[in-house]
């Protein structure tokens, strides 16, 4: 691939990458150029100058579909990037230049909602009185492509393809119980867990099998938590574990008051451990041309409000 020509302006050559981008994304040159309130020939020519440009075949055209060559891929990723990151640089711009205000709806698992979205709503809402925020706590997978809603968060490793998103909050599992329940069962070694009730996790109870995974330097070990109740919630499994009823596996966000007051205690904690779902709070959202100021305003808040709470040694003991 040759460096773009001299002649070639770089306003020229940004704007050639923001048609390419959506001439991919709507499927046709046809669709790019209803998108982007263009004459479809402007669109063709931009195309073919951005090909010229590069000196490579950026797509591969029949009479029935048009799809990226490998080189045009290679480029859509970089052109993806650089109109995200312009659509951050306005809605940057825009918080500075315009009232923040408007509906925003935002989707988390009814744990999270409960022990972390509660805690940090209200200073978001005061900083930012005009936005109504409308919070959808639900324990399945709102899909972001079908329903009506801005932010989904996410406690992933592994965030879906073809969203936009940024990891806001990181966070570690705890293995707990009661004192009372330890006093009775004492525990030194991962192994021992195959013998007690351990409250086991499940997205899919039906299938009733939760592994917990466990590492301390070289040693590996993996088991399958059983116990009474396999449940999809890990509220359900906090109230379990405090009825004294066995040990839970669950994420310090959810627990972090019960381990100060010692209503619950910590156990195995020179291992590290893998819990049921990813470490990682994601807020994930469709790609947008231009971010809305009441969805920018709200994952900066985020971002900000988790790294206080780093620095702090915060309430929810958060890692990253």
């Amino acid at each position: 691939m040759r460096t773009i020509a001299r002649d070639l302006s770089q306003i020229q050559f940004v704007g050639d990458l923001v048609v390419f981008v959506q001439v991919v994304e709507k499927g046709s040159f046809t669709a790019a150029a209803l998108a982007l309130n263009m004459a479809k020939s402007q669109v063709t020519k931009q195309v073919s100058r951005l090909e010229k440009s590069l000196g490579v075949t950026l797509l591969h055209r029949t009479t029935r579909q048009m799809t990226p060559t490998q080189a045009g891929l290679s480029v859509l990723q970089h052109a993806k990037a650089m109109v995200q990151s312009a659509s951050a640089a306005a809605a940057a711009a825009n918080l500075h230049g315009q009232t923040v205000s408007g509906r925003l709806s935002v989707s988390c698992s009814m744990a999270y909602g409960q022990s972390v979205m509660s805690q940090l709503l209200p200073g978001f809402t005061n900083k930012y009185p005009l936005v109504e925020v409308e919070l959808l706590l639900t324990d399945r997978q709102v899909d972001l492509l079908h329903d009506d809603v801005d932010i989904v968060i996410r406690l992933t490793d592994d965030p879906q393809p073809g969203l936009v998103g940024k990891p806001v909050h990181h966070f570690s599992f705890v293995v707990a119980c009661t004192p009372e329940y330890l006093l009775d069962h004492p525990v030194t070694h991962p192994i021992e867990l195959k013998k007690l009730s351990c409250m086991a996790f499940s997205a899919q109870p039906q299938q009733a099998k939760a592994k917990w995974k466990f590492s301390r330097a070289a040693e590996r070990l993996e088991m399958e938590a059983r116990g009474p109740v396999v449940v999809n919630s890990s509220e359900v499994i906090r109230k379990l574990v405090l009825d004294n009823l066995g040990i839970g596996l669950l994420p310090d966000f959810l627990i972090g008051e019960e381990l100060k007051n010692k209503n619950l205690v910590a156990i195995l904690e020179d291992w590290d451990v893998q819990g049921p779902f990813g470490r990682t709070a994601w807020m994930l959202w469709k790609p947008h041309i231009a971010m809305p100021p009441a969805m920018r305003a709200f994952v900066d808040y985020a971002a900000e409000y988790f790294a206080e709470m780093r620095k702090a040694g915060g309430a929810m003991n958060t890692d990253g």
